[in-house]
């Protein structure tokens, strides 16, 4: 309630949790499966060198490479410079969409 004689708002309050579902919501992300074309094993180690610089974690097992957590726009820049040389597969998903209790 707003008392206009004090300028203050009283019997006004935010749970913490309410206030983390207004938070901004966190970008689209995945993580990105890598796969060297034929002939292209070294792009795998380049694609990784690229994602830790870039910050992400990225785990190589013989002629695969899994970069974690990579948002979409990140992907699809990694997609444009080495997708000559490598296949890319991920699964981008939103979270649970936001309920509003009234």
């Amino acid at each position: 309630m707003y008392d206009c004689q004090s300028d203050r708002y009283t019997g006004f309050t935010v749970s913490p949790t309410a206030a983390a579902h207004c938070r901004r919501p966190a970008p689209l992300a995945a993580d990105v499966h890598i796969r060297a074309l034929p002939g292209q094993l070294e792009v795998l180690t380049e694609l990784a060198l690229s994602s830790e610089r870039q910050g992400y974690l990225a785990e190589r097992r013989g002629t695969g490479l899994t970069v974690f957590g990579v948002t979409l726009g990140d992907a699809l820049a990694l997609n444009q410079a080495f997708g000559q040389r490598a296949t890319f597969s991920a699964e981008f998903r939103l979270g649970t969409p936001i309920r509003f209790h009234g």
